[in-house]
């Protein structure tokens, strides 16, 4: 499966500009069509991998209210204690891992990578059992909410990193409160009204939701009762909101992560499942036989955030013309921004043709130069630099551009050696560190694909070497 999200940029007339490219949930929607329920929810368990139990339980629920006599289809409690398991696990393996190779100075926690995969395993296992056999869920909802209390605990210091790290975006912008919305306020019958027709009217509805024509944001600040009170928010109180429904669950209160059904009409349900990203909608027509699925349309967290024309856009472009000569920095920025947004989707940074690797390049040249100005060397012979094979840079488009950025600087003369780090990954299952040469790998060792990238997506200058200004000596750095 594709990356869910592509930030592209363009340069237009001098300025970035940043397009987003999103079409993986329709793409999924698509492989369901014609299929029974047992088979769709199989085709979900193997494309999602990682958080793969709110989007089974999600195309449940809308297939069971396509055939229900009630209007409003009735939530079973284990269900919403599973959709809130798995939202705590993610979250936690984001702030743990994921956001490791984006912020300085933060570290993953093997100890606790290694606690959360089997406790995802355990999850996983549980959903697939019949009723019967789901007694054992109330432990597994205490296990999970100890880990929550134990990684409070024990990572203060990686908090404060975080919350810092996104401190710095605030002068980015704000996003208006009104924008909010949860599934709460969606199930309000002239809103719910409105969706089910544009679902059923509007073929782009599911990756452009609008309500009342504006664009809406989802997620732990639309949960928030307290989020009215302010008028606008930024990136930063969006991650804030994160970490306090963790320390809510943590406390023991109620879970924000709810189940809801709504029967539409004769063969058709609709869903609507608060996840850890944002509210999930799914929308389902039957066929004939009420058995298989004739239309599936699905409405993630991830449509609602990442629309081509919504104040986001304006957020990431801003970021990138403050940081354009920085290219590392930009992709670094970039990748923040979006995993406030939608922490669990992988986002992948495109600069449009061969503007990659040729920025890639002039950010090299600025690093040596600059660094070879303070240490008095006034010519560089050569150049070494740490390519991850994960990094997804074309070396040879990178040599290309060397040549070309290098001219009329202190590098004119430089050779560029390259070295490739291998990529690593987490495997959740085996919860080992493995080799892989590519994202979407299997785990070497199990044959699982629940694997979370830990090394060789790096890109940096490692050291250079010149000829001394002082005394027209060979130096390097």
């Amino acid at each position: 499966m594709q990356d869910a999200v592509t930030i592209r940029i363009q340069f237009d007339h001098g300025q970035p500009a940043v397009e987003l490219i999103n079409a993986r949930s329709q793409a999924i929607a698509d492989m369901l069509k014609g299929q029974t329920l047992d088979r769709a929810c199989l085709i979900l368990r193997t494309l999602l991998g990682l958080c793969p139990v709110a989007q089974t339980i999600a195309l449940k629920y809308a297939y069971e209210a396509a055939r229900a006599e009630a209007t409003l289809g009735a939530v079973h409690i284990e269900d919403e204690q599973f959709v809130t398991i798995e939202a705590v696990l993610e979250t936690l393996r984001v702030f743990t891992q994921d956001l490791s190779g984006l912020i300085p100075a933060t570290k993953t926690n093997p100890a606790i990578l290694k606690t959360l995969g089997q406790l995802r395993t355990q999850l996983i296992n549980l959903t697939a059992e019949p009723w019967s056999a789901r007694d054992s869920i109330s432990t597994l909802y205490d296990e999970t909410r100890m880990l929550t209390i134990l990684w409070f605990t024990q990572n203060k210091a990686l908090i404060n990193t975080i919350k810092s790290a996104y401190q710095r975006f605030s002068n980015l912008g704000t996003f208006p409160t009104e924008s909010l919305i949860n599934a709460k306020m969606l199930l309000e019958p002239e809103v719910l009204a409105g969706v089910v027709n544009d679902l059923q009217t509007n073929a782009s509805f599911a990756l452009n939701p609008r309500i009342n024509g504006q664009h809406r944001f989802t997620g732990a600040l639309a949960r928030n009762t307290q989020t009215p009170n302010k008028e606008s928010f930024t990136v930063s109180d969006i991650v804030n909101a994160r970490l306090a429904e963790l320390q809510s669950i943590a406390a023991g209160h109620a879970s924000p992560f709810t189940v809801h059904s709504v029967k539409i009409d004769d063969g058709m349900g609709l869903s609507l499942v608060e996840t850890a990203r944002g509210t999930l909608i799914y929308f389902v027509r039957l066929d004939n036989n009420h058995e298989r699925l004739a239309q599936v349309q699905i409405i993630a967290p991830t449509e609602w955030a990442f629309q081509k024309d919504s104040s986001l856009v304006t957020i990431l472009e801003r970021y990138c013309q403050q940081h354009e000569q920085m290219t590392q920095r930009t992709e670094k920025g970039l990748l923040l921004i979006a995993s406030a947004f939608d922490a669990c989707t992988r986002v992948n940074v495109s600069w449009g043709k061969s503007m990659h690797e040729v920025s890639l390049a002039q950010g090299i040249v600025d690093v040596v130069t600059r660094n070879a100005k303070r240490a008095g060397i006034i010519k560089v012979n050569d150049v070494r630099v740490a390519v991850g094979k994960l990094a997804g840079v074309d070396i040879r488009a990178l040599r290309f551009a060397w040549e070309s950025v290098k001219k009329d600087t202190v590098c004119e003369e430089a050779t560029l050696t390259i070295t490739e780090p291998e990529g690593r990954a987490w495997c959740l299952d085996c919860a080992k560190e493995v080799v892989i040469a590519n994202y979407g790998e299997a785990c070497p060792i199990c044959g699982g694909y629940h694997l979370a990238p830990t090394g060789g997506n790096e890109l940096k200058v490692t050291d250079f070497s010149g000829v001394d200004e002082a005394t027209d000596n060979p130096s390097s750095k």
